[in-house]
C-alpha cells in the first residue's frame, strides 16, 4: 500500500495504526482443498521513501485474525513524500501444497496531535489603541467569545470475542419470543437474584434506563450493568429467527456529525433434515434494522449469506432517526424456509460503536438585544417608547464448520445505510 505523507504528518508525536482482517486461511494438496485453517507466517513492513524497511508485525496465524499495530512514525524513519506498508506471507511452504489467507479489509490511520499550525500568509499588525474623547461616553462593543471545542464522545457496546467461537453465548430457545423479554442479571449486578434470574430470550439490554412503553415494557427497567454475554442467543434459526439488542443514547451522542459503526461475524451456517445434519453450507437471508425509541425501523443491512460472513456497517445516526434514550438493533433471519428442514447461522461477536464529534460552539450565541445609545435628553411626557422586541433566529437545522450439533439445538419505512468500504 503506497501513500504520501506531508510535512505536517510527521513529528515526535506522530503515529500510524495498521488494521487488517485476515480470514479463510486455506490450503490445497494436489488439487484437493484441505479442511481447516492452515498456518501462515505474516509479516508487515514499513518502507520509507529511501527504501529502508522496518518490521512492525511478525506472527504465525492459525485462525481468522484482526491485526492492529500502532507505532511511531519516527521509529520507522517515515519520510515526507511517498512511503509504503507491505503485507507478506513469509511461509511456511511445503512440497506440492498451496496455501492462502484472504483480506477482508485493511486500513491505515495517521495521527499527529502536535501538527504545526501554518501562520497567516499576510499578518496584519494590530492598530494602536485610541483613547475616547474627554467627557464622552464610550458605549463599548461586545467582544466575540472564543469558540468552545467539545471533545468527541465515543461509546462502545460489545458482546463476545472475535475468536471464531460462540461459547460465550447460549443456545437459542427454539421460539421467536416476543418483546420486551426480561433482563437477565449478571452476578455483579446489585439486583441479581440467583433464584429468580430470568433465562435467555430474544431481547438483550445493555446498561441504562428503559422507560415503560419502550419495546413493550410494562414498567421502567433500569440496569446498572449490562446483561451477561450468556444472555445473548448464539444463533439465528428458522425456529428462532430474531435477536434484539437495546442500548441508551444520551443527548451528547446525537447531532449532525454522530455516526454508528457495527461489526460482527456470522459463521457456521448449517442445516439438517430431520435429525441428520447436512454436509456443506446452507443459505440464510439476514436483515439488520435500527429501531429508534419511537418504534420506527430503518433497514441498514440485507444480504443472503452462507457459511461465514463478516459484516461492517457505518451510518449517520440522523439517517436512522436515532432518539435520545433507548434504541434497538434487530438481527433477523428472514428465510429461506423449507419443509422438515432446520437451518441456523451463529454469531462470533458483535461490536457497536457510537461516535459524535460536535462542532465548536460559542457560549452565548443569542445575546439579549440592547437599545441603541442616544444623546437626546429624556422626554418626560409622554412615557418613553419601549425598545423593539427582537426574536432569536430559528436554529439551523471460512472457516469450515468445526463440528456438528450433538442435539437438535443449533450450534453454537427502510433506507439502506452506507457500508464501510472493505478491501
Amino acid at each position: 500500500v503506497h501513500f504520501i505523507l506531508q510535512p505536517q504528518d510527521l513529528g515526535p508525536e506522530a503515529s500510524m495504526t495498521v488494521n487488517a482482517d485476515l480470514y479463510n486461511g486455506g490450503s490445497v494438496i494436489r488439487n484437493v482443498i484441505q479442511q481447516g485453517f492452515f498456518r501462515h507466517d505474516i509479516v508487515v513492513r514499513f518502507r520509507n521513501g529511501r527504501g529502508e524497511t522496518s518490521v512492525v508485525y511478525a506472527n504465525q496465524i492459525t485462525r481468522n485474525t484482526t491485526l492492529e499495530v500502532k507505532f511511531s512514525l519516527e521509529s520507522v524513519g517515515a519520510t515526507v513524500g511517498a512511503n509504503t506498508v507491505e503485507f507478506v506471507r513469509a511461509g511456511p511452504n511445503a512440497d506440492r501444497t498451496g496455501a492462502w489467507v484472504l483480506f477482508d479489509q485493511a486500513r491505515l490511520e495517521i495521527r499527529n496531535p502536535k501538527a504545526p499550525v501554518s501562520p497567516s500568509p499576510t499578518p496584519t499588525p494590530d492598530p494602536a489603541p485610541t483613547e475616547p474623547a474627554p467627557d464622552s461616553e464610550d458605549p463599548g462593543e461586545d467582544v466575540p467569545e472564543e469558540p468552545v471545542t467539545q471533545e468527541p464522545r465515543s461509546l462502545v457496546w460489545k458482546l463476545g470475542v472475535n475468536d471464531n467461537k460462540d461459547r460465550e453465548f447460549t443456545s437459542d430457545q427454539q421460539g421467536n419470543g416476543g418483546a420486551p423479554g426480561r433482563a437477565t442479571r449478571a452476578p455483579e449486578d446489585p439486583s441479581f437474584d440467583a433464584a429468580n434470574n430470568p433465562p435467555v430470550d430474544d431481547d438483550f439490554y445493555f446498561a441504562g434506563r428503559y422507560p415503560a412503553g419502550f419495546n413493550g415494557l410494562s414498567e421502567d427497567l433500569e440496569l446498572s450493568l449490562p446483561e451477561p454475554d450468556s444472555a445473548w442467543e448464539r444463533a439465528l434459526s428458522m425456529a428462532d429467527p430474531t435477536n434484539r439488542m437495546h442500548f441508551v443514547l444520551e443527548e451528547a451522542d446525537l447531532g449532525p456529525e454522530a455516526r454508528m459503526t457495527l461489526r460482527t461475524i456470522l459463521f457456521r451456517g448449517s442445516s439438517k433434515i430431520g435429525n441428520d445434519v447436512q454436509p456443506g453450507p446452507y443459505v440464510h437471508d439476514v436483515v439488520i434494522r435500527f429501531r429508534n425509541g419511537r418504534g420506527e425501523a430503518t433497514e441498514v443491512y440485507s444480504k443472503r449469506v452462507t457459511l461465514w460472513e463478516p459484516i461492517a456497517l457505518e451510518f449517520p445516526l440522523t439517517s436512522v432517526g436515532a432518539t435520545e434514550g433507548p434504541n434497538t438493533l434487530e438481527f433477523v433471519r428472514t428465510g429461506p424456509d423449507a419443509e422438515r428442514t432446520e437451518a441456523w447461522i451463529t454469531f462470533d461477536y458483535i461490536e457497536l460503536h457510537s461516535k459524535n464529534s460536535p462542532a465548536a460552539t460559542t457560549p452565548s450565541e443569542n445575546p439579549e438585544p440592547q437599545p441603541p445609545p442616544s444623546d437626546t435628553p429624556p422626554v418626560q411626557d409622554p412615557a418613553p417608547t419601549p425598545a423593539p422586541v427582537v426574536s432569536d433566529p430559528a436554529p439551523a437545522d471460512p472457516p469450515f464448520p468445526e463440528s456438528s450439533p450433538t442435539d437438535p439445538t443449533p450450534e453454537g419505512g427502510t433506507t439502506p445505510a452506507t457500508p464501510v468500504t472493505s478491501g
